[in-house]
């Protein structure tokens, strides 16, 4: 019973992970318009240690002018794109998508440094906002080298895993249907 039940509650659930992604990416691009609409508004300064003179980073206007923001809105994206690797990797495996899933080992194991990967950015981008470039820049500096790296890596890894599905008919049951 407990597992019919279960299996009810994937079905619904599963229409509903797109929003990750969707979440994710407003957050992000919300949180930049607001800082540079910001930086603007403030008559565009010039922020210490900031490298271009004209436009400065979006860490140097967190640092100074609205870091709440920056912030909310990292801890945000951070946890909707961790919500979207995972959603991706557990539905391609979860018994209750797809029914069992015979995948080749190499595929489950990128699907677990998919994962880890973008758990890795996730921490980084939601620190990254922490320790801003102006008070803790060496910090700063490592943390936006290990989010871009497990941005770069995760995505390649589910790429990887997921470009069989591109070249062939689809292996698993319902993968294609709306």
């Amino acid at each position: 019973m407990a597992r019919m039940e279960m299996r009810h509650l994937y079905r619904h659930t599963h229409k509903r992970l797109h929003y990750f992604p969707i979440v994710a990416s407003l957050a992000w691009f919300s949180t930049l318009t607001l800082l540079m609409a910001r930086w603007l508004a403030l008559g565009r300064p010039r922020y210490p240690g900031q490298a271009n003179p004209f436009i400065p980073f979006i860490s140097d206007i967190a640092a100074f002018a609205f870091k709440p923001v920056f912030v909310a809105g990292c801890a945000t994206t951070s946890v909707c794109f961790v919500g979207t690797v995972w959603s991706v990797h557990h539905v391609r495996y979860s018994p209750a998508f797809y029914g069992l899933v015979r995948d080749a080992a190499w595929r489950k194991l990128l699907s677990a440094v998919a994962m880890v990967t973008g758990l890795v950015a996730g921490a980084c981008l939601l620190l990254l906002s922490v320790f801003d470039t102006f008070e803790e820049h060496e910090k700063h500096r490592y943390l936006l080298l290990g989010t871009f790296g497990g941005l770069a890596l995760s995505s390649l890894a589910t790429e990887v895993v997921w470009w069989d599905e591109t070249w062939k008919a689809a292996r698993f049951p319902g993968l294609r249907k709306w």
